[in-house]
């Protein structure tokens, strides 16, 4: 009887294996930490970093006209899972001279789950990644980063010009 027991234990454990692997990456996870990285990067359109369509597969620092740091305009390597968890991890540490100022995502499920979302939302045949799929910006709202862009006049904030302090 034991042995039926162990036997049938064995058969659930390989079935849920196979049902959800362990470590599994999870895009709609990944959709949802990619919120931290749309302040810099946009689908199709250049911001402070380069369009994420098609970056899974491309040739680093490969956008035309985007400013890119000599250590990824020089890189010899396409954007795969290996390169993207390194530059992810770490990146002004792991590719010294990026312009690319985030600390890091240090997390390995996270940079998984980051990287299933490039795979999927921000593949070239993705829905997003289609022509007018991604609008620019209305007129006065041009993010300070994107190619041609202006950063438009503060409105509102404190005054930087000493004016405040005297009037105290």
């Amino acid at each position: 009887m034991s042995g039926f027991r162990v036997a049938n234990f064995t058969v659930i454990l390989a079935a849920l294996s196979l049902a959800a692997p362990a470590g599994a990456a999870d895009a709609a996870r990944g959709a949802v930490l990619y919120k931290e990285c749309a302040g810099c990067h946009a689908a199709q359109r250049s911001l402070m970093g380069p369009p994420h369509c098609g970056v899974f597969g491309r040739k680093a620092g490969s956008i035309e006209g985007f400013a890119y740091s000599d250590v990824l305009r020089e890189a010899n390597f396409v954007w795969d899972d290996a390169h993207l968890h390194d530059f992810l991890t770490f990146p002004i540490m792991n590719f010294p001279g990026t312009k690319m100022g985030f600390a890091g995502m240090f997390d390995e499920n996270d940079r998984s789950d980051v990287i299933a979302f490039l795979k999927a939302e921000r593949a070239a045949d993705s829905p997003m990644c289609q022509p007018g799929a991604d609008p620019a910006p209305p007129p006065g709202t041009t993010t300070p980063g994107e190619l041609g862009g202006t950063v438009p006049t503060p409105t509102h904030g404190p005054r930087n010009d000493g004016a405040a302090k005297a009037s105290q």
